[in-house]
């Protein structure tokens, strides 16, 4: 499992946490656990990714997608070194990641 519930709440709603890697080499693992959570957290919930050190265009687009699909019921935290935001603002993603 890449997606790990944690004991937190963010505005009432669970966290789940991802480290270290959300890229193409694991995007279909993330996507289908999150699909789940889609289906059996209704409230919504919050997706917390830590540390990490890989991070690309399809990491970028599912977060945008599940951003645009749930609405208010959805949240994220990034955590990226200064290297990966420096490459996404060159790039123009982090328009898409805010």
């Amino acid at each position: 499992m890449v997606v790990v519930r944690t004991d937190s709440k963010n505005k009432k709603r669970p966290v789940f946490r991802i480290e270290k890697e959300i890229s193409i080499n694991n995007i279909e693992t993330i996507k289908d656990e999150i699909a789940n959570l889609v289906n059996t957290e209704k409230e919504g919930f919050h997706l917390e990714l830590k540390e990490i050190e890989n991070f690309d265009l399809t990491a970028a687009q599912l977060l945008w997608a599940l951003k645009n699909k749930l609405g208010d019921k959805f949240s994220y935290s990034l955590d990226l070194r200064k290297d990966q935001i420096v490459l996404l603002e060159h790039t123009g993603i982090n328009r898409y990641i805010q």
